[in-house]
């Protein structure tokens, strides 16, 4: 897991992207967690969606499966208290 403060995402967005293609990205604003990056290629999802078609529904599930678990890693790395995952 990465993390970047707000001032320097907006002076290099590229590298925040960058990050986010192999690990969540946590955006700082203030030292408090604002906002997560999570890159299409880290959960694999676009090889998925190649092999099941437009299942969209497969989709959804599993878009859903990645975000849980980027959130629930952001959570606990940052103390944030949470119903388990």
């Amino acid at each position: 897991m990465r993390v970047v403060n707000v001032s320097g995402l907006k002076n290099n967005p590229s590298e925040a992207l960058r990050s986010a293609r192999d690990d969540v990205v946590v955006v700082m604003n203030r030292d408090q967690p604002d906002a997560m990056l999570i890159g299409l290629q880290s959960g694999k999802l676009l090889s998925y969606h190649a092999r099941h078609g437009n299942r969209i529904a497969d989709l959804h599930h599993r878009l859903a499966a990645i975000f849980r678990h980027a959130i629930c890693r952001a959570m606990t790395r940052f103390s944030i208290r949470y119903a388990p995952c």
